[in-house]
């Protein structure tokens, strides 16, 4: 925050609500890209999820406009991954994977998987594997949560089953760092990014 002549000149902010503290005598708004992601961790070592075909249907499938638009307010952005702007890192005729949750069964099919009595199936050496996937979210982000809730919804419809666990902090950071999860929403901070003029 920098204060110049009695007044405000800059404030940063991540609120949500941020109109509410500004106050009656007007100001210039101009949004800025932050450095905070929040993502959704998959496990590839898992039986499921080691399946490329299944990671692809689970991005199609997940509507990331709806969630920035019911628990984020339509204030934060999408990214494909950290370094989705200001880096010459980013590719920009990169293939995006965007909501098509037709496409997302339909990759799902092509890879040999069966919707049936309610679960997509397949026979994987002599047995019959069924989607059914674990979301682990910490309780106390509440953000988050209903992050969660909006996965689950969203790849309940095209039929995958998805279990929530909300997990307290010690118990989230036990299953983060042992890696013991299918699906794990976490978040990071970029640090030390520098951007020239």
């Amino acid at each position: 925050m920098l204060i110049n002549f009695g007044g405000l000149d800059l404030i940063t902010s991540q609120s949500l609500n941020i109109e509410d503290s500004i106050g009656t005598i007007g100001s210039n708004v101009e949004e800025g890209f932050g450095r905070n992601f929040d993502y959704l961790s998959l496990n590839c070592t898992d039986n499921i999820l080691s399946n490329k075909e299944v990671r692809q249907a689970i991005n199609y499938a997940i509507n990331r406009e709806e969630i920035i638009n019911t628990v984020y307010a339509g204030k934060y952005k999408t990214a494909d991954f950290p370094l989705s702007y200001g880096s010459y890192l980013y590719k920009e005729n990169k293939e995006i994977l965007t909501f098509n949750q037709d496409k997302a069964k339909q990759i799902l099919q092509d890879n040999g998987w069966n919707y049936t009595g309610g679960s997509w199936q397949k026979k994987i050496g002599y047995s019959t594997v069924r989607i059914k996937l674990n979301l682990v979210v910490q309780a106390s982000n509440e953000s988050r949560i209903n992050v969660a809730n909006v996965i689950k919804k969203n790849l309940e419809d095209i039929g995958i089953q998805v279990n929530i666990t909300s997990a307290k902090d010690n118990t989230f950071q036990n299953y983060l760092k042992n890696k013991n999860y299918d699906m794990i929403l976490t978040g990071v901070t970029v640090r030390n990014f520098t951007r020239f003029k």
